[in-house]
């Protein structure tokens, strides 16, 4: 029996410290510096394109700069979210905003064969790059829903022609699965990466993941206490700070839940909701270059409302109403994704009623404007 507790001992002992990975000093935020705007909006910013996507059902788009300052965007699309036909696609787009066809970037199988594992559904793509390589993030679920997820990880080098072996990312000593991604990453130094993630098994909840640039686990802690918070996005306003918004994943619905760390994400506190409605969607969340952080989500049951909000750094309670996005009511359009590119401009993709992906420009009138406007009928796509 002493024999069997020893080699038992030593077997979670060898699983723990193959885990953990050799110690760095704490990373922080990564501050861009901010550079001058190559011309200024045009009244063309409000305008939306959309995407030409080749399956009936599309969702959760993903989107990055490139650094030939060109765009990289991902969704999953296929019969219906879960169905054994979805694929991962993806597509470019250039300054201007012109998009290139989609082609598959990942299917099943493929996923399947490099990872030696059963894949029985693909999920959340994201897309990031950081000091030239680009690195893709993947959902996928082997057996029961969503709940029963892991995430999978490539880089690339050169801007997505050749890709590493896809892996799944090690995020625990033992039961590694009920991991998803969805928001974007955040830089860091250190070549390091802040990696927002959620999970779904039981009880949900959001995490920070902090990673080298090989995918390479640093440290993970836990963004907020409540256990019906998931799909965290972030905005970080200082070298040290960030703040954390979180979907409201209760069955009632409630506001948009928060949190804010001091220490470059080695700890999170929880504050008070923000004054916004959130019915279990999801959200985008920026700090713009002057300083403005923006909001985007559904403040109403259903999807068919997209608007965007506005606040300061320095008053993270107060946030005002700045923009009706969509509104059609029995329509879908959600999971926002913002990104602020290599001139400052700020870029919105998200799901365009299941149909297609919408991708707009936001021209800083849109949040400095004195009144709420309505861009839900500034253009549309051909049904």
């Amino acid at each position: 029996m002493k024999s069997i507790a020893i080699k038992s001992g030593c077997i979670v002992i060898a699983v723990v410290l193959g885990y953990l990975q050799p110690q760095y000093a704490p990373p922080k935020f990564y501050i861009e510096e901010k550079v001058a705007q190559t011309a200024e909006p045009s009244e063309t910013s409000y305008a939306p394109g959309f995407v030409d996507v080749p399956t009936p059902s599309v969702h959760a788009s993903t989107i990055t700069e490139l650094p030939d300052r060109r765009f990289m965007l991902a969704w999953f699309g296929g019969s219906k979210e879960g169905a054994p036909d979805v694929n991962i696609y993806s597509c470019e787009m250039d300054w201007n905003g012109n998009l290139s066809q989609p082609k598959v970037l990942l299917d099943r199988k493929t996923l399947q064969r490099q990872t030696g594992r059963y894949i029985r559904k693909l999920g959340n793509p994201l897309l990031y790059c950081q000091d030239g390589r680009l690195h893709f993030f993947v959902v996928s679920v082997s057996v029961g829903g969503w709940s029963g997820s892991s995430i999978n990880y490539a880089c690339s080098d050169d801007r997505g022609e050749t890709w590493t072996p896809l892996r799944r990312l090690k995020l625990s000593p033992l039961f590694n699965v009920s991991a998803l991604v969805r928001c974007p990453p955040v830089p860091m130094t250190n070549d390091c990466i802040g990696l927002p993630i959620y999970h779904e098994f039981i009880c949900k909840y959001g995490e920070f993941v902090v990673m080298d640039s090989h995918g390479r686990l640093f440290q993970k802690t836990k963004g907020h206490y409540d256990l019906r918070t998931l799909q965290p996005c972030s905005a970080v306003i200082s070298p040290t700070e960030a703040l954390v918004a979180f979907r409201n994943g209760h069955e009632n619905g409630g506001t948009v839940k928060t949190a804010v760390t001091s220490d470059a994400g080695q700890t999170w506190t929880p504050i008070p909701d923000l004054p916004i409605e959130n019915p279990d969607s999801c959200l985008a969340l920026l700090k713009t270059d002057d300083g403005t952080l923006l909001l985007v989500g559904n403040p109403i049951e259903g999807r068919g409302t997209l608007n965007l909000w506005k606040s300061r750094t320095d008053d993270l309670q107060n946030w005002t109403l700045c923009a009706a996005l969509e509104n059609e009511s029995g329509c879908e359009f959600s999971y926002p994704t913002l990104l602020k590119d290599s001139a400052g401009r700020v870029h919105l993709i998200y799901t365009w009623k299941r149909k297609s992906i919408c991708h707009r420009v936001l021209s800083p009138e849109l949040w400095n404007a004195e009144q709420v406007k309505d861009t839900a009928q500034s253009g549309g796509k051909e049904e």
